[in-house]
C-alpha cells in the first residue's frame, strides 16, 4: 500500500458517491464558520490590503469576495477569502494535526463552485472530500510536521484545496492525481509567520493555489504522480516520521474531519481551555483587581505556540496564552474585540498579564490546563479543564451571526436564516448572494 498512497487517495476523491449524514452536517457547520467569518473580516487591514492588490490586477469577475461587493477571478476570490477567513484566528482546529481546514478548503471549494453554478449538495461533497484527504495526509505526516515549524494550514491546506476543486470539476482519477502532485509541489508555510498578517496569507495561497492546480491540469498540465509517498515526495522532505500507510487505513469507513471542531475564542487553539479555565474563575472572584498572581499549567505544546509574554498587537495576542488568561478573567469573553489591539494594550490587561506565570507538564493532554488564581488576602481559588469547548449549535449561529452583523447590519438576520436553511439542490449562487453587499 505504500506506494500507492496518491493514487488510493485519488480514487477516493473520483469515486465516493455519498457522504454519512453525520459527514454532511459537518461540513454544513464547517460552511456557516467560515462563511461568516469570511464575510465578517472582510474589512480586517489583511483581507483589505490584499483586495487592492487583487483588484490592481483587473481580473475576470467570476466569483464573489464575501462581504464586500467585489467579483474576481476565481483562484483570487479564494484567495482574498481564505484571507479574511482567517485572519481573526476564529475558524476551526483539528488538534491532532494543528490544521485549520476550514479558512482553505471552504473558500476554494466556493470559488470553483460558483463560477460553475454547482449546487450546495457538490459544494458539500467537494468540501468533505477535500477536508479528509488533507487532514489524512497531515495525520501520517506526524507530529514532526508541526514541530520542524511548518504551519500546516499553509503545507496540507492546499492538498485540501486541490482536492475540492477538483472534486467540483469533475477530474478523473489519474487528473486528480496529477493536481495532488502540484499541490504538494507548492506545500509551504512556516510557523514565524504566526502573530502577524502573514498568517492569513498562508490560507489564502494555499486556496488559491490549490484552485490554481486543478485548473491546470484540467488543461492538460502534468506534474509528479507521487508527490506525497515518492522518494522526494512531501513525506520525505517534510517530517521524519511519516505513516503514509495511516493517511488509507479505513478512507471512507471512518472520517478524520469529525474530530476537526469550530472555535470558540479568536485565538489558538491550545490556549482554549486556559480562557475556559479562566471564564469559570471569573465567576467565583468577587473582586478581579484584588488579584495578587495566576499560575497556569499546561501541556508543553502551549508554549511552543503560545509563548509571547507581552503582545504589542492584537494579532500578536492571539499567540499569547499569557494574554487569554487575562481577558478570560478581566472580560469572560474571548473574541475578536478581546483580541484587538486596544485590548493588548489596555492597562487593566497588561498589568493581569504581568502576574500571570506559565510553567508546563508533559503529562498534561494538549487540551487541559490547570489555573490556580491567588488572591491578595491569602486566598486562592483553582480550576481544572480536562478538554477543548465544542460549540453547540446555538453558540455556532450567535458566532456567526455577530460575524455577519459587522458588514451587514439588520441584514444579518436575513443571511442567518438562508445559510442555515440551504437545501442540497440550492445553487451556491444564493449561497453567496445572502453574504455579498451592494457597495
Amino acid at each position: 500500500m505504500t506506494g500507492e498512497i496518491t493514487r488510493e487517495l485519488a480514487r477516493f476523491v473520483t469515486e465516493t458517491t455519498e457522504l454519512p449524514p453525520a459527514v454532511e452536517r459537518a461540513m454544513r457547520r464547517m460552511l456557516l464558520n467560515m462563511v461568516s467569518l469570511s464575510a465578517g473580516s472582510s474589512r480586517h487591514s489583511a483581507a483589505t490590503a490584499a483586495a487592492r492588490v487583487v483588484m490592481a490586477m483587473d481580473t475576470a469577475p467570476r466569483a464573489s469576495v464575501l462581504g464586500t461587493s467585489m467579483r474576481v477571478d476565481t483562484q483570487w476570490a479564494a484567495f482574498l477569502n481564505g484571507v479574511s477567513g482567517h485572519v481573526e484566528d476564529y475558524d476551526d482546529t483539528h488538534l491532532v494535526t494543528v490544521m485549520h481546514p476550514g479558512p482553505v478548503v471552504v473558500p476554494a471549494a466556493l470559488a470553483v463552485a460558483e463560477g460553475r453554478n454547482a449546487t450546495v449538495a457538490e459544494l458539500l461533497f467537494a468540501m468533505a472530500l477535500g477536508t479528509e484527504v488533507a487532514l489524512r495526509v497531515g495525520v501520517g505526516l506526524g507530529p514532526a510536521h508541526f514541530d520542524r515549524g511548518w504551519h500546516v494550514t499553509g503545507t496540507l491546506g492546499v492538498i485540501g484545496a486541490a482536492v475540492a476543486a477538483a472534486r467540483l470539476a469533475q477530474l478523473g482519477t489519474e487528473e486528480v492525481i496529477q493536481a495532488l502532485g502540484l499541490a504538494t509541489t507548492q506545500a509551504g508555510a512556516i510557523r514565524s509567520a504566526l502573530g502577524t498578517e502573514t498568517k492569513s496569507f498562508h490560507c489564502g495561497h494555499a486556496a488559491e493555489s490549490g484552485v490554481e492546480a486543478a485548473q491546470l491540469v484540467e488543461l492538460g498540465f502534468t506534474a509528479a504522480v507521487r508527490g506525497i509517498e515518492g522518494r522526494r515526495g512531501m513525506a520525505a522532505l517534510m517530517t521524519e516520521d511519516a505513516d503514509l500507510d495511516c493517511m488509507v487505513a479505513g478512507l471512507g469507513e471512518r472520517w478524520e474531519l469529525h474530530a476537526n471542531q469550530e472555535k470558540p475564542y479568536a485565538c489558538g487553539v491550545v490556549s482554549h481551555p486556559t480562557l475556559d479555565a479562566a471564564r469559570r474563575l471569573r465567576k467565583r472572584l468577587a473582586d478581579i483587581s484584588a488579584i495578587a498572581g495566576v499560575e497556569v499549567t499546561v501541556n508543553p505544546v502551549v508554549l511552543d505556540v503560545m509563548a509571547i509574554q507581552d503582545p504589542a498587537t492584537g494579532l500578536e495576542s492571539k499567540f499569547s496564552v499569557y494574554h487569554c488568561a487575562a481577558i478570560g478573567l478581566l472580560d469572560g469573553r474571548g473574541g475578536p474585540r478581546e483580541f484587538s489591539d486596544d485590548r493588548a494594550r489596555a492597562a487593566d490587561v497588561v498589568s493581569l498579564r504581568s502576574r500571570v506565570s506559565v510553567t508546563t507538564d508533559e503529562h498534561m493532554p494538549r487540551d487541559a490546563t490547570r489555573m490556580v488564581v491567588r488572591m491578595r488576602d491569602g486566598r486562592s481559588d483553582e480550576e481544572f479543564v480536562d478538554h477543548i469547548e465544542v460549540l453547540d449549535e446555538e453558540r455556532l449561529a450567535e458566532k456567526a451571526r455577530s460575524m455577519l452583523e459587522q458588514v451587514l447590519g439588520p441584514s444579518a438576520d436575513g443571511a442567518m436564516t438562508r445559510l442555515i436553511g440551504l437545501r442540497d439542490s440550492d445553487s451556491v449562487i444564493s449561497l453567496v448572494e445572502a453574504v455579498t453587499t451592494t457597495s
